[in-house]
């Protein structure tokens, strides 16, 4: 045998419900995503011990390529929420503030319609 491979056994006592679980994975692992049980094994130990590791809890484990799409898409969208804030700002403070403008009653310039001057006298003298 080569210096570069190492052998394991697995025993396996079909009358323990967790052993025949993992009997059923063994026999029916996708053939077309592995190319061999080997690699299958290798796979499903090494996601097994990620998450062992995480003290049991389900962790999301991302390639390398997967992380750097995750970071892009989070560094575009601050980009985009930053710039939205900024232009808010700038426009908020270029527009002028609407105010309140209160008519000034100036009663020497302005002419008092005398027919409705009138009504609104004999309406109170009612």
């Amino acid at each position: 045998m080569k210096d570069n491979i190492y052998c394991h056994n697995l025993r396996l006592n079909l009358d323990r419900p967790e052993h025949l679980e993992v009997h059923g994975y063994l026999m029916n692992y996708d053939k077309g995503q592995f190319k061999s049980m080997n690699a299958y094994i290798v796979e499903a130990i090494r996601e097994g011990a990620q998450r062992v590791d995480f003290g049991g809890k389900d962790q999301l484990i991302l390639t390398d390529t997967q992380l750097k799409k995750l970071e892009d898409r989070i560094t575009e969208r601050i980009k985009t929420d930053v710039l939205n804030e900024i232009l808010k700002t700038i426009l908020g403070a270029a527009m002028p503030k609407p105010s309140v403008i209160l008519p000034q009653h100036t009663s020497e310039t302005e002419e008092v319609d005398a027919g409705l001057a009138d009504l609104a006298l004999d309406y109170f003298e009612e």
